[in-house]
């Protein structure tokens, strides 16, 4: 039997984005949480014109229209992440999510990262990471080329 080499991979759903601003505060994608247990993002700076991240939040709704959102944690930006090698993350739990759409009253399954900027010009890319998949599977990961 051979050594497989998908382990990460079918374990994980691993995507990237760029927060293009054109304003300086919104959600970078909306994501189905519906199949994950965890989700982490982390935001790095690509091009700057301001000094980069000024808040960073994970927020969930009910639908993928982002109607009712709900803030599940904020990240304590303290100095200006706007440095070659800067990055910011955050990650929730389902059951974070879950306890906090209860206690709102609405059934939170879609995830965002939801940024604010110094310049709306600032460009920014960020990886969102979802893991503890219901179902683990070959291919869950894979490259994305345009």
């Amino acid at each position: 039997m051979g050594v497989t080499v998908e382990k990460l991979s079918a374990n994980l759903y691993v995507d990237v984005a760029r927060y293009t601003g054109h304003t300086t505060s919104g959600a970078v994608a909306w994501y189905d949480m519906r199949d994950f247990r965890h989700f982490m993002a982390i935001v790095h700076a690509a091009a700057l014109t301001g000094t980069g991240v000024t808040a960073f939040s994970i927020k969930a709704a009910p639908a993928a229209s982002a109607t009712n959102e709900q803030t599940i944690v904020s990240h304590a930006v303290g100095s200006a992440p706007d440095g070659e090698d800067d990055f910011l993350m955050l990650e929730c739990s389902a059951e974070q999510i879950a306890q906090i759409g209860a206690a709102a009253g609405y059934d939170l399954r879609y995830v965002a990262v939801y940024l604010t900027v110094n310049n709306s010009s600032d460009l920014l890319d960020v990886v969102h990471i979802f893991g503890g998949p219901r179902f683990a599977h070959s291919g869950l990961t894979a490259d994305s080329v345009a």
